[in-house]
């Protein structure tokens, strides 16, 4: 080694940038598959992976009891009637979906300069953190079910919650769906015409490499 040259002890260390993965629970096993691409594509990010679930609503207990309360607030005659499930509910009130973007953002925010992007599944909630590339994947979208012939209008959400899917689209940079069904939902139902891409599951993963 030259005299001139610093020891590789000496070298600054640059600490990788992460990658912050959003997800619900299995979601028919495309979360575990989007974890895996997201690894194999970016070997040199660290992933940190978040189920709002497990990691951010079990914690506060008072946060799921309450939310019950609103389920039967906003759906308790379609559940009496037998005609909207009780497991169809939980995550479609508008207070849930604000406790869950509080809860990410006081995890998220101020840690916000560690990570490239952020990646989340499914629309049941916002997860972009401000300032942080954001990229949401959805095999479909709410306001798709009234495309559906002979669908049950007790299985609408409230008009709340829509407007908050909406924010949870526009708050992203770029939308990836399953199939042209969704993606014309976004484009017809919710005017996302220019951010929407129909595209396979390992596809998703190799877009935002062009991104952060």
């Amino acid at each position: 080694m030259s005299p001139r040259e610093p020891a590789a002890s000496a070298l600054p260390t640059v600490p990788l940038r992460k990658i912050v993965f959003i997800k619900r629970g299995r979601f028919s096993g495309i979360n575990q598959f989007v974890r895996q691409e997201l690894e194999r594509q970016f070997p040199g990010h660290e992933l940190e992976e978040i189920d709002v679930g497990l990691d951010l609503l079990k914690r506060h207990p008072h946060l799921l009891a309450l939310n019950w309360l609103h389920v039967f607030a906003h759906y308790g005659w379609a559940i009496a009637t037998r005609r909207r499930p009780l497991g169809m509910c939980f995550y479609y009130t508008p207070f849930i979906a604000r406790q869950i973007r509080r809860l990410l953002l006081a995890h998220l925010a101020p840690r916000s300069s560690e990570f490239a992007f952020s990646f989340v599944t499914q629309s049941l909630f916002n997860a972009k953190i401000p300032g942080l590339p954001h990229f949401l994947y959805t095999d479909h979208t709410h306001l798709a079910n009234l495309r559906a012939p002979g669908f049950d209008q007790a299985f609408l959400a409230t008009r709340e919650w829509i407007a908050l899917e909406r924010e949870t689209y526009r708050d992203a940079d770029r939308l990836f769906v399953m199939g042209e069904n969704a993606r014309a939902s976004l484009i017809e139902q919710y005017g996302e015409d220019h951010r929407a891409s129909a595209v396979s599951t390992q596809a998703i993963i190799r877009t935002p490499r062009r991104r952060p």
